[in-house]
């Protein structure tokens, strides 16, 4: 599920990141895709399809409005044909970012890094169950969202967007955006429908999102965008 988005204002800087992943030992997926899964549930009474990527042992992050409304348990399906149940853990609505828990889940997350002006790389899913898509992104820009949360109210929050020039379709929302060295710098959560841009919530976002989410509480999400 990818939902249009507008009201982005270009900024000149991105201030450091503190990575989700960055402590000492910590050891990363060499093959990013180990780390990729197709999300499939029923939300809102219709049947859904997104990406969600590994940040961590037994925890996923994708865009909140996949899940926004879920009507059951959600489905992670990795390339290896494993699935997993997931429960939402995290819930925000003004930076569009969801965390899932996956019990018995154990696989490396994609090392995180701080989003560059003008850098190019792939965005990657899972195109049906289990084969793997990857689409090359270019021009991406640092730019700061604001406006609206996912359910289109008025929100203050501003949030840090990379905007990149691709050509997606459905099922990329909460796909892991890389960069050269196969890092993960963003996830998408939306797209142009006037043109090849894309709109993906940064890794700054998505530590700001983890720092407040209690990952031990099932977050509520029974409202429909």
């Amino acid at each position: 599920m990818i939902r249009a988005r507008s009201a982005l204002i270009p900024v000149a800087v991105l201030t450091s990141v503190v990575l989700l992943v960055a402590c000492g030992g910590t050891q990363f997926a060499d093959q990013p895709f180990t780390a990729v899964a197709r999300l499939s549930g029923l939300v809102c009474g219709s049947d859904m399809v997104g990406t969600a990527v590994v940040i961590r042992d037994e925890l996923l992050v994708t865009a909140a409005h996949n899940v926004a409304g879920a009507d059951g348990p959600l489905t992670i399906t990795f390339s290896d044909a494993t699935t997993h149940q997931a429960v939402v853990v995290g819930f925000d609505i003004h930076r569009d970012i969801a965390f899932l828990s996956t019990p018995g889940m154990h696989r490396l997350p994609i090392r995180m890094a701080n989003p560059q002006q003008g850098a190019t790389g792939k965005i990657l899913r899972l195109r049906g169950p289990i084969a793997e898509e990857a689409v090359r992104y270019s021009r991406a820009e640092i730019v700061t969202a604001v406006g609206h949360d996912i359910f289109d109210d008025r929100s203050d929050v501003r949030r840090a967007n990379l905007r990149l020039e691709a050509v997606i379709g459905a099922g990329f929302s909460g796909a892991p955006v890389l960069d050269g060295d196969g890092s993960l710098t963003a996830i998408v959560n939306t797209r142009s429908r006037q043109s090849a841009l894309v709109y993906a919530v940064t890794t700054s976002e998505i530590r700001a999102a983890y720092a407040q989410t209690d990952t031990a509480v099932v977050a509520e999400t029974n409202r429909c965008p």
